[in-house]
């Protein structure tokens, strides 16, 4: 392929594509000559595209439908829109507001600084070059939550890292437009009530959805609930998707802890009455479960092939391939968005957004305008995503420690900044809490904890090992600095 610089790049893609466009994609991937090249070919075959279709009737409606709500949705466009000259200039003001609104969770001031990158203090931009620019800013929000800029998002959003469908959807997601703060020109920027009016569909899709995919561990932690009314539901959430699902380990704690509680001497680990009563309570448990073991000793011994084999719905890979899907849907969703923004721009804002779309919602007829459909179904799936990446990091954490067999392990390697940031807390707690309830201080196991050297990191500095290193500082735990990572032996 030869070097590749900016000079190489602009040549190659002569007639496809603006020099400002290609300026902007080797700014952000110059670290990564064949990345940059990549993008500016994808862009360029979507550019040929769409010259090939606007010739005809401009965008084609069912290609707008990519990810939307299924094969019912019908979309409108009249040929006068079609015709639209995107060839224009917005201003940094108007820019601004777009990107604020396809990310209301993130603050304006991160907005403004990362265009600012981008445009170089150019007052006027070119309008072409808004899906890149859109793309460009999107990737370097949501690749780092625990930058000091998102910080709103940090301290909201990633307190609690219960896995479980509700505590993820409830803590992490913005499932609804009732859920985010609404501007004071909420009218101006498409926040109507047509858009509250959609939020709720996709609330109910999105529920539908979740209790296919989580059916199965509903089921478990309601029959947990059964055997052990007393304690918390956060308490049983929590030790169910620590155990990997294990329906005989989860029994066994709480069980031990309830003896604990009443005075009596754990009969779990001792005594063969107390197991047999057990397993018999588990047996009951798994016939009413829709996962196909009968036998909980059976779904223990199957567990590390089904838990790490590359088939499985819950592998880490698998959860990360899926939510790098949706982040490409959610993209393109935002383009979309920036499409319609391009198109009220050049229309003079007289007439608001150029092209509106018929959407049959049981027996009535919804129109919305295509920068607020696009916004809602890019969030949609963004929440989606941050499921799937939440879950394929708790994924490699459980991986670990069976491959290890050490529940004092805590690898955060495959981790993100802010899922290992999220994680380690919610582990130190966990484990100490453990450790001082079960043992005497002086005999605490420590946990490990695996960071490694940044060597994944690329051209850019390590970031999990400084990370933690201050968090155990800012928590005011002992610990002591290992090869790779930490080892914390207590709380100072």
């Amino acid at each position: 392929m030869g070097d590749i610089n900016a000079d190489v790049l602009k040549e190659r893609y002569k007639g496809l594509l603006e020099e400002s466009l290609i300026e902007v994609i080797w700014g952000d991937y110059n670290d990564h000559p064949e990345k940059a090249d990549q993008v500016l070919q994808n862009l360029a075959h979507n550019s040929i595209i769409d010259r090939c279709e606007s010739q005809d009737r401009g965008i084609r409606p069912e290609a707008i439908l990519n990810g939307g709500f299924g094969d019912d949705t019908e979309s409108l466009m009249s040929d006068q829109d079609a015709m639209i000259d995107l060839k224009d200039t917005v201003s940094r003001r108007d820019l601004v507001n777009l990107l604020c609104q396809c990310l209301p969770e993130c603050p304006p001031s991160f907005v403004e600084q990362r265009l600012e990158q981008q445009v170089q203090g150019q007052k006027k931009i070119d309008a072409n070059i808004i899906p890149a620019l859109i793309e460009t800013v999107l990737d370097d929000f949501y690749s780092d939550f625990g930058t000091s800029e998102n910080a709103i998002y940090t301290a909201r959003r990633w307190i609690n890292t219960d896995p479980s469908m509700e505590a993820v959807s409830a803590k992490y997601g913005m499932n609804n437009a009732h859920a985010r703060a609404k501007p004071k020109n909420s009218k101006k920027l498409g926040r109507s009530r047509d858009r509250d009016f959609m939020s709720k569909r996709h609330d109910q899709a999105q529920k539908r959805a979740h209790k296919n995919q989580w059916e199965y561990e509903d089921n478990g932690i309601k029959e947990i609930m059964e055997m052990f009314p007393d304690t918390s539901i956060d308490r049983l959430v929590s030790l169910y998707h620590t155990k990997s699902g294990v329906l005989e380990e989860v029994v066994d704690v709480l069980s031990g802890e309830q003896a604990f509680r009443q005075g009596d001497k754990p009969f779990l680990s001792h005594s063969p009455k107390g197991k047999a009563k057990t397993t018999a309570l588990e047996r009951e448990v798994w016939k009413s479960t829709t996962i196909g073991f009968k036998d909980p000793n059976r779904y223990a011994r199957s567990i590390n092939t089904k838990e790490t084999g590359a088939e499985s719905a819950y592998s880490p890979e698998h959860c990360r391939q899926v939510a790098e899907e949706l982040n490409k849907r959610r993209n393109e969703m935002y383009k979309k968005a920036a499409t319609s923004f391009q198109k009220r721009h050049n229309k003079g804002g007289s007439s608001g957004i150029a092209s509106y779309y018929a959407l049959e919602v049981g027996n009535q007829p919804v129109c919305i305008n295509g920068l607020a459909m696009y916004d809602i179904w890019g969030h949609k799936i963004n929440d989606e995503a941050k499921l799937w990446n939440m879950r394929a990091a708790r994924a490699y954490i459980d991986k670990a420690r069976r491959q290890s067999q050490d529940p004092n392990l805590l690898d955060l390697h495959y981790l993100t900044r802010a899922e290992a940031i999220a994680i380690a807390s919610e582990e130190l707690s966990t484990w100490y809490a453990r450790e001082v309830i079960n043992k005497d201080n002086a005999s605490i196991s420590p946990l490990k904890i695996i960071t490694g050297y940044g060597n994944h990191s690329g051209p850019r500095a390590p970031t999990l090992y400084p990370s933690i290193n201050k968090l155990l500082k800012e928590q005011s735990w002992k610990y002591r600095f290992i090869n790779g990572g930490f080892l914390v032996l207590g709380a100072e």
